[in-house]
């Protein structure tokens, strides 16, 4: 709900025509793909603008622009909710070596840092330097046949979601911040979630500890992005932290925990692929034949044959 709140700001912002609750029912269903297939981060940002394209009539440029804008914002917001991790770690359990001795500080800071810094850099580059517009350049200097044909039949259309994207943040600053925001409380109902599903499986948790392991989860999916939902790496993360945290028999908790979320991620992803047929679309098929085949012929507008 937070995140497709976000999203319908940046639409907003451009004074796009956008129903709410159908936008939500668009971001379950494109979250189903994201969350199941390998590559999934990649397959459903090329449905986003089939499926705002079908249900509000919006170009596929504003769509693309309005992806970039939202997932760069996330991550933003994502940032800020790992370093109020690490920030909570320190404040209540910098003292109990024990918590945390085998977890190895160094190299979580190191991490992070990098994180930090790159969404940092991304985002000034990006929405201050015409980003977009120099990645074009420069992909267009390489002189290879196919991808300079492509770049030149849609130039017009980077140079519209290059200032689609410098205008939204540039041009109305209290829209960025308030994405900013709600996207980081997004991340803090999250935490929320994992708070109350260890209460019910009877682990002694408070909600400082959730925040820790919801950051700590939420900085290895970032890493291990191309996973569906961080699988396996997530899970013996989150075994690996708990048992350094000192909690009482870690993997049986753990493995509970691991249960009862999948349950919840399968759930959803089941109802997100009956919208995407409501919608009138065939993932697997989307996913299987238009995707492979794309890539296979190096023809990424293949995919937005479906629009047709």
């Amino acid at each position: 709900m937070f995140e497709t709140f976000g999203w319908y700001l940046t639409l907003r912002a451009k004074n796009e025509k956008i129903n709410f609750p159908q936008l939500y029912l668009l971001r379950t269903a494109i979250d189903s793909v994201q969350n199941s297939v390998p590559g999934g981060f990649a397959a459903a940002e090329l449905l986003r603008p089939i499926l705002l394209k079908r249900n509000f009539g919006l170009a596929i440029n504003k769509g693309v622009a309005s992806g970039i804008i939202t997932k760069l914002n996330i991550a933003i917001a994502q940032v800020l909710f790992i370093v109020t991790g690490v920030a909570v770690m320190l404040i209540f359990y910098s003292k109990e070596s024990a918590y945390f001795e085998t977890i190895g500080y160094k190299s979580i800071y190191i991490t992070l840092a990098f994180i930090i810094i790159g969404i940092f850099c991304l985002t000034i580059f990006l929405y201050k330097y015409n980003g977009l517009v120099k990645i074009f350049n420069y992909l267009k200097s390489l002189n290879i046949s196919y991808l300079k044909k492509f770049l030149l039949r849609n130039e017009d259309k980077i140079y519209e979601i290059n200032n689609y994207i410098r205008e939204f943040n540039t041009g109305n600053v209290k829209n960025f911040i308030y994405t900013i925001l709600i996207f980081y409380l997004g991340w803090m109902i999250i935490a929320a979630e994992a708070f109350v599903i260890f209460r019910i499986i009877g682990v002694d948790i408070n909600f400082s500890q959730a925040i820790i392991l919801e950051s700590a989860a939420s900085l290895i999916r970032i890493i291990f992005f191309f996973l569906p939902s961080g699988m396996g790496a997530q899970d013996a993360g989150l075994i690996g932290l708990m048992s350094a945290m000192g909690f009482t028999d870690p993997f049986s908790a753990s493995m509970l925990f691991i249960f009862y979320r999948r349950t919840k991620e399968i759930i959803w992803i089941l109802l997100g692929y009956v919208l995407l047929f409501r919608f009138g679309l065939n993932p697997l098929k989307l996913y299987l034949s238009k995707f492979r085949k794309a890539l296979k012929r190096r023809k990424i507008e293949l995919l937005f044959s479906e629009i047709k």
